[in-house]
């Protein structure tokens, strides 16, 4: 494959595990793409919580990095889904049988989970060694999706789910934040747009 150059690394990183998200493997549809979804939670909420928002502080009032060229792109990403709710941001996740799909929409005060919060809980139900796991979900002779132990992050308001998501609703969490990544840049002025464009994979 081709080279990813230094300067256009995050980027070029992201946009490629999107197209690795959209095109999965025939024979292993489902686990391609939740390896996919893992990687973009992880490599996405990463950069954007560099400075972390905590609801219960003034969002101002936080620490800013030095000599990060990135962060306000990173950080506008982090307000965005800290101020949207899950579906404001994600959308209506495909209607699915059983418990597929289900996401839990408020808090135990009864407001609206954000969807900063959402992602962040899915991120370290993939990602930290807690005791929480990913478990298979089946139907007769057929993975169809993961289920997860979702819990409120530390110093967001509290709730907590177990949620399954087909590979449907995976791609369609996971490529919305690729798709926000890449506009973002896109838009920014610290990329060309042409010259990102231009960055292929060779077969």
């Amino acid at each position: 494959m081709g080279e990813i150059r230094e300067q256009d690394f995050e980027w070029a990183a992201i946009d490629r595990m999107g197209k690795m998200l959209r095109t999965p493997h025939p024979n292993f549809q489902t686990t391609h793409t939740y390896s996919s979804f893992a990687s973009i939670l992880c490599w996405t909420v990463q950069r954007i919580r560099t400075s972390p928002i905590r609801p219960d502080r003034d969002v101002n009032a936080r620490q800013i990095p030095e000599n990060d060229p990135n962060f306000a792109i990173f950080d506008a990403i982090q307000i965005e889904l800290n101020d949207t709710s899950i579906e404001g941001f994600f959308g209506a996740l495909p209607n699915a049988s059983d418990h597929l799909n289900s996401l839990r929409q408020k808090d135990e005060n009864g407001q609206n989970i954000s969807a900063l919060s959402f992602i962040v809980a899915l991120r370290n139900s993939v990602a930290h060694g807690d005791g929480r796991s990913v478990k298979p979900v089946n139907r007769p002779k057929q993975l169809v999706g993961f289920e997860f132990d979702l819990r409120s992050p530390r110093y967001f308001p509290s709730w907590s789910r177990n949620t399954q998501l087909n590979r449907s609703a995976m791609a369609q969490i996971a490529g919305k934040m690729v798709d926000t990544f890449c506009e973002r840049f896109r838009h920014s002025s610290t990329t060309i747009t042409g010259e990102l464009e231009q960055i292929l994979e060779v077969q």
